[in-house]
């Protein structure tokens, strides 16, 4: 059974929960304030914060870190690991970052759509963005600047965070409702959805077991993607 994961920075804590649902199964601390972010890599936990401009490698699913590095500006609002590499994004910088591995070594960079990127995930082959600026996913081909598609987000909530791709669906947070949305496919269609732990979500992603939430009073939601194009990673 897939589960969520929940950042909040009201609280500064993660959350697992159970399903896509509001109820949480078990949470720890984050390592700094204003946790953005989150992803899960197969084993572990991947995670940003503003207070502290990392990128963190937790142990499992603990508030015990493995490796951590400096984001590569000011404000890292999205992170995602794509099986080889980092993938992330800042507001301040307003552009898109590959890195090499799990380091701050950054291989290719692009400029963001808007000013206002709110999260990155990927399926394996094309790159998933939102924006909160213009209220809008964006479906990319590759790490690129090319969108192949995309849609509006106001009609459910206009402030658009934390992107994730479940292998299906598009997942992500609204700050202005505080729920997590799942929509069918790369469409508007809701599909379902819950509301956050905390007052002001901000991040989500899938790992086809884990969904995940960050907030922030400012709540980071993020809900894994890691084992849905090839099993695990």
């Amino acid at each position: 059974m897939a589960n969520s994961l929940i950042a909040d920075q009201a609280s500064d804590k993660h959350y697992l929960m159970t399903g896509f649902t509001a109820n949480i199964s078990d949470s720890y601390a984050t390592p700094d304030t204003k946790p953005r972010d989150m992803d899960w890599d197969g084993t572990n936990v991947i995670s940003t914060d503003k207070n502290g401009d990392k990128i963190w490698k937790h142990t499992g699913f603990s508030s015990s870190i493995t490796s951590s590095f400096a984001s590569p500006s000011t404000n890292p609002n999205g992170v995602c690991w794509d099986g080889t590499n980092i993938l992330s994004t800042d507001v301040d910088a307003d552009k898109s970052y590959t890195h090499s591995g799990f380091t701050t070594t950054i291989s290719s960079s692009y400029a963001a759509i808007g000013d206002t990127g709110t999260g990155i995930t990927e399926d394996g082959t094309d790159t998933y963005e939102g924006d909160y600026g213009t209220d809008k996913h964006y479906k990319k081909s590759g790490f690129t600047t090319t969108i192949s598609d995309s849609y509006a987000t106001g009609g459910i909530d206009g402030f658009t965070f934390g992107q994730a791709w479940d292998g299906t669906n598009m997942l992500w947070i609204g700050i202005s409702n505080d729920d997590a949305y799942k929509q069918t496919g790369f469409t508007s269609t809701l599909l379902d959805s819950f509301a956050s732990p905390s007052t002001d979500s901000e991040g989500s992603s899938w790992d086809g077991r884990n969904s995940a939430v960050a907030a922030i009073p400012n709540i980071v939601f993020q809900v894994e993607q890691a084992v849905n194009r090839a099993g695990t990673y």
